[in-house]
């Protein structure tokens, strides 16, 4: 299937009943890198996308073999082996201290709020994170994405339910 084939798939408006569908993704280039995605897979994991967590390999390892996919950055990247080891038991070796927070608007957002970092800066948010929980930085991460989709917000912030109301010192500017 060619990417204009299935971006028609992918954007297909009706489904045999003329009920309304939404579309699978909401950019039109994603046909492209769907199709690009699947070749690689074809080609460097025999078809087998889980041969992408199969075998040894570190928290690093993972993550690089993420980012072999265009779009895919250090967000989704570590994301990706956060949930691989976290919530599916994908062993890697060494240890989880490699895992780090995700260079997420809503982590970020949350640390510079709370004054663990001094702007808003990926990098600086990994390193804090490092240093917080230096055995498992990512552990943070989730913890931290929900309070910033939950409580944190970029507007009108719900600080007075967030369960960090009473330690954080609410650097709203």
């Amino acid at each position: 299937m060619d990417a204009k084939e299935l971006e028609k798939v992918m954007f297909k408006k009706t489904d045999s009943e003329g009920n309304r569908l939404p579309a699978l993704h909401r950019y039109k280039y994603m046909a492209r890198r769907l199709i690009e995605a699947s070749k690689l897979i074809l080609e460097k994991y025999d078809g087998n996308a889980s041969k992408i967590w199969k075998g040894p390999a570190s928290a690093k390892e993972l993550e690089n073999r993420f980012r072999e996919f265009k779009q895919v950055g250090q967000k989704k990247a570590s994301m990706a082996v956060n949930i691989l080891v976290r919530d599916y038991g994908i062993r890697i070796t060494g240890d989880e201290s490699g895992i780090d927070v995700s260079n997420d608007v809503h982590v970020r957002r949350v640390f510079r709020r709370t004054g663990l970092i001094t702007r808003d800066n990926g990098k600086e948010v990994v390193e804090i994170a490092r240093k917080l929980n230096p055995k498992y930085p990512g552990e943070l991460d989730y913890p931290a994405w929900v309070i910033g989709m939950k409580y944190c917000k970029l507007s009108n912030p719900n600080c007075k339910d967030c369960p960090l109301n009473e330690i954080c010192p609410k650097i709203l500017t």
